[in-house]
């Protein structure tokens, strides 16, 4: 019995350990991710864009949090994500943000850089066609829907009112869309705009091809489909 406790307090002590470590010098260091495009950010009164971090092996698309500082000795370049590691200097509580800005970290070796292809998303789009069907052709407007990954809303119009949302999840195939919130006019368009919003919000997955962006449900059949606007 007593064996099998000690078995369960170095699991737990393990699963409680962070992905930092300290080398024979003291220096301690992290493996650290940058998200491939900045955030919208307020700090001391200033509107700014900050890189997204977050620590781990692994990127986990719920965990990245805004880093109000730099990363010394790294050159960012947007569109690109980042595996990094670095050196971790903890800062005076005192005079900081939040958890992510309580540190400064130092760049020690870029591990792994690749492009974020969801930026293509990054756009505006008119759609084509509805659960499949064409759209009719005597709308007052072509429904279009524009992302914004710096700060993760979409806005858009139905046809006749204008909406907006945000982007909950948003990974390398899967997109989870929330809070759609659109204006209240009376138009003849109504029912094709309550199929746009409904079909928005059941959007699970999306396919990128070219010039085309297609919407998927959680079964991957075809929602929304949507063509770039040049």
């Amino acid at each position: 019995m007593k064996y099998a406790l000690l078995g369960l307090l170095l699991v737990c002590i393990s699963c409680a350990e962070s992905n930092r470590r300290t080398t024979d010098d003291n220096l301690e260091t992290a493996i650290i991710w940058v998200n491939s495009f900045k955030a919208d950010c307020h700090h001391q009164g200033q509107q700014m864009s900050c890189l997204q971090i977050q620590e781990g092996e692994v990127i986990n698309e719920d965990k990245w949090e805004t880093y109000f500082s730099v990363i010394n000795d790294f050159d960012y370049v947007p569109g690109n994500l980042y595996k990094l590691k670095v050196s971790v200097q903890p800062l005076d509580p005192n005079r900081t943000v939040g958890q992510s800005d309580a540190v400064r970290y130092t760049l020690i070796e870029e591990l792994e850089r690749r492009t974020d292809e969801r930026l293509r998303l990054n756009d505006l789009w008119v759609l084509q066609s509805l659960y499949g069907a064409a759209i009719p052709t005597d709308l007052t407007k072509v429904p279009l829907i524009e992302f914004h990954l710096s700060n993760m809303t979409v806005l858009g119009n139905a046809s006749c009112n204008n909406f907006s949302g945000t982007i909950d999840l948003l990974s390398g195939d899967a997109i989870q869309l929330s809070n759609i919130a659109s204006t209240k006019m009376a138009c003849k368009d109504l029912n094709v705009e309550s199929e746009f919003f409904d079909a928005l919000a059941l959007s699970a997955y999306y396919k990128l091809e070219a010039l085309q962006l297609e919407l998927l449900d959680s079964t991957t059949q075809v929602l929304l489909s949507f063509k770039k606007v040049d």
